[in-house]
């Protein structure tokens, strides 16, 4: 059954920092949020969610009535111009069987703070651009973009290169990009 308490017990501003997410959601299976928060890591509060994230869990939307699989989506989402990285999981019993009783939404915002996390994971110099902010050496392969494919490589010299990870929107389209800068150690 639903627990009135779950919110106030889990999901105050310490819980948001210290799993670094800025948006949680659990809605039922028909799509109607049971609980949600959004965190303002500025004013270091929690407020409503907005309707961007709350569409996500509506009927039609990425993660309306998700089915237990080993694959869930994590897509970018923009809310007033701030990248996020959206993923969903179905909410099933304590053995994992039966139907999902809904969906929970997490949500961490995809700034220059978590990009650092990153270069720091990964030892790589990393950068993120919003599609409308993408750089001119990613430009320069426009013409090598195809569907279906989401890496691409390019030589900036003999001793540097770039990769490029396109990142997908919630909506399907492409929303980032994520580059890697690396030397070209086999030229040493």
């Amino acid at each position: 059954g639903k627990n009135d308490a779950f919110p106030d017990t889990n999901w105050d501003t310490a819980q948001f920092n210290r799993l670094r997410l800025d948006a949680v959601a659990f809605a039922d299976r028909n799509g109607e949020v049971e609980y949600g928060a959004w965190y303002d890591r500025d004013s270091n509060s929690v407020g409503t969610l907005p309707a961007e994230v709350t569409a996500l869990l509506a009927p039609g939307g990425l993660f309306y009535n998700l089915a237990p699989t080993n694959l869930y989506p994590a897509r970018l989402l923009m809310v007033d111009g701030q990248a996020y990285m959206v993923t969903g999981r179905p909410v099933l019993s304590e053995d994992g069987q039966g139907d999902p009783a809904g969906v929970a939404l997490f949500a961490r915002i995809f700034d220059a703070a978590e990009i650092d996390v990153l270069r720091v994971e990964t030892a790589l110099h990393l950068d993120f651009f919003p599609l409308d902010q993408v750089p001119e050496d990613f430009q320069a392969l426009a013409d090598q973009i195809v569907p279906d494919k989401k890496v691409y490589m390019q030589a900036w010299d003999q001793n540097r290169l770039a990769g490029y990870v396109l990142l997908e929107g919630v909506y399907g389209q492409t929303a980032g990009v994520l580059r890697a800068e690396m030397e070209r150690s086999i030229y040493d």
